[in-house]
């Protein structure tokens, strides 16, 4: 199963769910203040700036395929990543990128399911197109501004041909003195302000190693609960590796109890990247089936790590890890 995008798993977007809060920026200091007036806590989140830009840069010359980024447009909810591809071969191309099949796009070393393209050019032919990346979904993953982005494409023809780029980058000036191995995602989801803003509680949070190997290592467990009352847990996943890791859990269990014994979730992580990693139980098990199991209450999530590189190699040792929550 694909992990959700976060801010489609927290639900609530945009506006505070608080009906006594009220968000105002302080002006100059790129901050949000929040306050609730009803029990008078005030905290700060950042908000998104908008002043980092590329230069026009080929990310992509080969086999007769040109991919440029044009630059980067701020819209109203999205950072947009402008790309332009030229077909310079004799056959019909189409080109995706961020597709169930082939996902490589990343924002600041952290990978992101946003930034879709799909284009079909004919033999000669151009076209533009613009990656978009949510504020919101940034915002969830500690990202206040872009030093970098990264995105991959599949390109087939009409007999099933396929190539794959690779991780494509283009870097903004900020990207000279960004702090990759920040905690700013830490700091983000496990906000009071945030959880205010997006409607979410987190009911546990955990700045340790739980996994080791391989050059793979799990940084942060968060469990939390939305509006709905669906439950998540959050891995926070980094890739050490010069090469892209597939990271997959598999065989989940609850409160000790085998409740899915196939693949759970399988995520690519691009080299010297880190990821989200998702396990939803109620995605998994409704409350009668909860019952069944003797359920009453979520005590600890079991699962067994695999990590893969792109041949199908095991770089790491599988584990079974239980993650109290």
């Amino acid at each position: 199963m694909k992990k959700k995008h976060l801010a489609l798993i927290l639900a609530t977007m945009l506006l505070p769910v608080c009906s006594g809060t009220l968000t105002v920026q302080a002006e100059g200091t790129g901050k949000t203040s929040l306050y609730d007036s009803d029990s008078g806590f005030a905290s700060e989140i950042s908000v998104f700036k908008k002043d980092q830009n590329i230069e026009e840069t080929v990310l992509y010359d080969a086999g007769g395929v040109r991919i440029t980024a044009t630059g980067i447009n701020y819209a109203n909810y999205e950072a947009e990543l402008g790309i332009r591809i030229e077909n310079n071969t004799d056959r019909n191309l189409e080109f995706l990128a961020e597709t169930y099949g082939y996902s490589r796009n990343a924002v600041n070393g952290f990978m992101i399911e946003n930034g879709y393209i799909g284009m079909e050019l004919a033999p000669g032919e151009s076209g533009e197109d613009a990656a978009g990346f949510d504020y919101n979904e940034l915002l969830l993953h500690g990202i206040s501004e872009i030093a970098d982005i990264q995105i991959g494409f599949s390109i087939s023809d009409d007999d099933n041909n396929y190539t794959y780029t690779g991780p494509l980058q283009v870097k903004t000036p900020l990207s000279e003195s960004y702090d990759y191995n920040n905690d700013g995602y830490q700091k983000a989801i496990s906000s009071k302000a945030m959880q205010y803003t997006y409607g979410y509680t987190v009911q546990k949070f955990a700045a340790k190693e739980a996994f080791n190997s391989g050059g793979i290592r799990i940084l942060s467990e968060c469990y939390m609960e939305n509006e709905d009352g669906e439950h998540s847990l959050m891995l926070e996943v980094m890739n050490d590796n010069d090469f892209v890791a597939h990271f997959t859990t598999r065989d989940i269990q609850m409160n000790e109890s085998l409740v899915y014994d196939s693949s759970w979730s399988y995520e690519v992580i691009n080299p010297h990247c880190r990821t989200l990693v998702t396990i939803q139980p109620e995605d998994i098990l409704d409350e009668d089936e909860m019952a069944e199991y003797g359920i009453e209450e979520i005590e600890s999530i079991g699962f067994t790590v695999n990590v893969m590189n792109d041949d199908g190699i095991v770089v790491a040792e599988p584990k079974v890890l239980v993650i109290d929550v």
